[in-house]
C-alpha cells in the first residue's frame, strides 16, 4: 500500500499563553510542554506519527472524503497530545479534563484553543483518544526524549529490566518507590541551599530532555563556580545518546579541577 498523504488542515488560531511570574513549577512545566511541542513539529515526528495512523485507518475504509480525512487527521493530533500531556501529570481522565478546562497552557498543547472559544474534550473523548494511539506509539515518542540511541546498551536494558522487577517487588512489600514520577514528597525543595555546595560541580542536560537544558541552567545558576554542558543530540541519558562525548566531557572538567 503506498503511503498515506496528509491533507493539509487549518489549525485554530490558539490564544497567547499568558506571561506567569514568580511560580518556578510552573515555568518548568511551560518549558517542558513548549520544548515537546517544538520538537514535534521541528523534528517532523508528529507529522511521521499522524502519516502512520492516517495509513492504517484509510486501510479499514472503503471511500473517505476529503472533509473525513481532514477531520481524522485533527483528531489524530489532538489525541496524541492529550495523551502525551496527560501522562506527563499522571492524571486520571476526569482529573486532565478539569486540568484543560482551566490551564490555558495544556490548552494551547493539546490544540483546542481557540481565539473566541476553548472546546475541552470530555472524559469518554479522553478515554477514546487514549485508545487512539498504541501505548508503543506514545512510548516511542517518549523515547526520543528520554534515550534516543538505538540499539540501546545491553547494560541500559538489564537496567530497566531491575528496575521494573524491584519497583514490583516493592509494591508487593506495601511500598511505594519514590523514582517514580510526582512521587517524590512534594515538600522535599533543596533548592534555596545550593549555593552552599562548595566543590566544584558539573551539571550536563540533553537538548531533546523534556526536562529542558533551560530547567538545568536555572539550578546550575544557583551553585557558585559551576559548569554546564548541553549535550546536543541526547535525550535524558546522555551517558547512553553520546558515550564518547559525555566521557570527554568528565575527562575535560576533571583536568580542569586538577589544575586548579
Amino acid at each position: 500500500m503506498p503511503a498515506a498523504t496528509i491533507i493539509p488542515f487549518e489549525l485554530p488560531l490558539p490564544k497567547i499563553l499568558p506571561t506567569i511570574e514568580g511560580n518556578v513549577d510552573y515555568r518548568d512545566f511551560r518549558d517542558q510542554l513548549l520544548r515537546i511541542n517544538s520538537l514535534l513539529v521541528q523534528s517532523d515526528l508528529e507529522t511521521q506519527m499522524i502519516e502512520a495512523d492516517l495509513q492504517r485507518w484509510l486501510a479499514r475504509q472503503k471511500r473517505v472524503s476529503a472533509k473525513a480525512q481532514q477531520n481524522h487527521q485533527f483528531h489524530a493530533r489532538r489525541a496524541l497530545r492529550c495523551n502525551i500531556a496527560r501522562i506527563l501529570l499522571q492524571e486520571k481522565y476526569r482529573g486532565f479534563a478539569a486540568r484543560l478546562a482551566d490551564s490555558p497552557l495544556l490548552q494551547f498543547f493539546c490544540g483546542i484553543s481557540e481565539v473566541d472559544r476553548v472546546r475541552v474534550p470530555s472524559k469518554s473523548t479522553l478515554q477514546r483518544y487514549f485508545v487512539w494511539w498504541s501505548q508503543a506509539a506514545v512510548r516511542e515518542f517518549q523515547d526520543r526524549f528520554f534515550s534516543r540511541r538505538r540499539p540501546r546498551s545491553a547494560d541500559l536494558d538489564s537496567s530497566f529490566a531491575s528496575f521494573q522487577l524491584s519497583t514490583s517487588l516493592y509494591r508487593k512489600m506495601g511500598g511505594r518507590p519514590c523514582a517514580v514520577a510526582r512521587q517524590i514528597p512534594p515538600t522535599y525543595d533543596r533548592t534555596g541551599r545550593l549555593g552552599e555546595i562548595a566543590v566544584p560541580t558539573l551539571f550536563t542536560a540533553g537538548r531533546y530532555d523534556t526536562e529542558t537544558p533551560a530547567t538545568t541552567r536555572f539550578y546550575q545558576s544557583l551553585v557558585p563556580g559551576s559548569e554546564l554542558v548541553i549535550m546536543e543530540n541526547s535525550g535524558h541519558l546522555t551517558m547512553q545518546d553520546e558515550p564518547e562525548h559525555y566521557i570527554q566531557v568528565l575527562r575535560d572538567f576533571l583536568r580542569g579541577v586538577e589544575a586548579r
